[in-house]
């Protein structure tokens, strides 16, 4: 049965090959046009939009606001019962002279990415922020790092999921996104 099937394609594959003349040897076909690279036409792309250029006093009304392709970067550290929020400054870099503290409350932008470094100086601390579905857990010597983009302005409640004893009421904050510009004035009023 093999051999059948592959006489038939053979056959089928002569059958349908182009006819080439029997006097005309192979290397005397007649060669393709050549195709001149110059004449022949190109399909050209449309131009590009351009931008439009801005004037100096266009430049300065524009505020700092955060990109929102570039993360902001964040370290949130349980100590002592508390939150401690570290901000990263201008220079969009953790643990240098401009450096924005905060304690309880954490502050974002709206639309943006966010990198959290979560952290804790002394005892196990649960992140808990339950309308943004984030609950992380802090432990000492056990750093954390947590991406999240965030959605549009509002307040959200930042809990601790457990109670920790008496102070447990220092862990409580708010996690407040603001507006991309909100935020920016925010963290330039607080010196970074």
């Amino acid at each position: 049965m093999r051999r059948f099937s592959l006489a038939l394609t053979l056959g089928l594959a002569v059958a349908c090959a182009p006819a080439v003349p029997v006097d005309t040897p192979p290397s005397a076909a007649e060669p393709a046009p050549a195709v001149d690279p110059v004449a022949a036409e190109v399909p050209v792309a449309p131009e590009a939009p351009v931008a439009p250029v801005a004037t100096m006093d266009e430049e300065a009304a524009v505020t700092a606001e955060p990109a929102p392709d570039v993360p902001i970067k964040v370290r949130i550290t349980g100590d002592e019962w508390r939150w401690i929020v570290r901000y990263s400054g201008s220079d969009g870099t953790l643990d240098t002279d401009d450096d924005v503290l905060s304690e309880r409350h954490l502050r974002l932008a709206a639309g943006t990415n966010v990198t959290i470094d979560l952290a804790s100086n002394d005892y196990i601390y649960t992140f808990y922020v339950p309308q943004l579905d984030i609950m992380e857990v802090a432990a000492p010597s056990s750093p954390y790092e947590l991406e999240l983009e965030t959605g549009p302005a509002g307040v959200h409640d930042l809990l601790g999921s457990q109670m920790c004893g008496f102070t447990h009421p220092e862990l409580l904050g708010d996690v407040i996104v603001q507006e991309r510009a909100e935020f920016a004035d925010w963290l330039d009023s607080q010196g970074g």
